[in-house]
């Protein structure tokens, strides 16, 4: 017997929402000029830190501009300039990142099916949490888990069945919904889950890793998910 769904899990970036790659580098350019590092060596050194940043070792945004330049062999900014920096990385995000059209119809459109959890599992660094209220999206989810916070990162089986966890539902019960960054649809796939491939142009491709292979069905809109879901 097939089990029904009840529950489905959003990844975020590149599935609900999207950031502007030229508002991206302009911040970049802004933070690299404050701490007086070349904007090339910079962004290489930000983007290797990003698993840090992301399995919560790097706790802040501070600490993640503090690890880059000593990454880079500069000398360590000051409190008042990190602190700027750190604004130009929030006040950036949040200019640069903007929902897909189709997402807030298919989310207030899953939210109307009785019975169903909505969760959210995002690879991202402590600046998503904030990020994902300014878009709106919170009222629309039972949990959000970010990897910051689970200290580990999609395709890895734990995040997963931690949000199982807080959902109170199986893997087997579960439709995961992602764009496939990681090898996400992978991971969700190997611990029990349905995937569903959201086809997104790619953004930001110097921050993608490996694309996943295993998916149960890839859609091009959001808009196709209720067809999806076992009721």
């Amino acid at each position: 017997m097939v089990n029904r769904h009840r529950a489905l899990l959003f990844d975020l970036f590149d599935t609900l929402c999207r950031i502007d790659e030229s508002v991206y580098r302009q911040g970049k350019a802004e933070a690299a000029r404050l701490l007086g590092l070349p904007l090339p060596s910079f962004l290489s050194a930000w983007i290797a830190a990003g698993d840090l940043a992301q399995t919560g070792v790097l706790p802040d945004v501070a600490a993640r501009v503090r690890h880059t330049t000593s990454a880079l062999g500069a000398l360590s900014p000051g409190d008042g300039t990190v602190a700027r920096v750190v604004r130009v990385e929030e006040e950036t995000l949040f200019a640069a990142t903007s929902l897909y059209p189709d997402a807030l119809p298919a989310l207030a459109a899953v939210r109307s099916l009785p019975g169903l959890k909505v969760g959210l599992v995002s690879n991202a660094s402590c600046t998503a949490e904030p990020l994902f209220r300014h878009l709106g999206l919170a009222p629309f989810f039972d949990h959000a888990l970010f990897s910051f916070q689970a200290g580990v990162m999609k395709p890895a089986a734990p995040i997963y069945l931690r949000s199982c966890s807080a959902l109170g539902v199986e893997p087997g019960e579960c439709l995961f919904i992602g764009d496939g960054n990681g090898g996400e649809l992978d991971g969700a796939k190997e611990v029990g889950m349905e995937a569903v491939r959201i086809e997104r142009p790619v953004s930001l491709s110097p921050y993608r890793k490996r694309e996943s292979v295993q998916f149960d069905a890839s859609i091009p809109t959001l808009s196709r998910l209720t067809g999806l879901i076992r009721r």
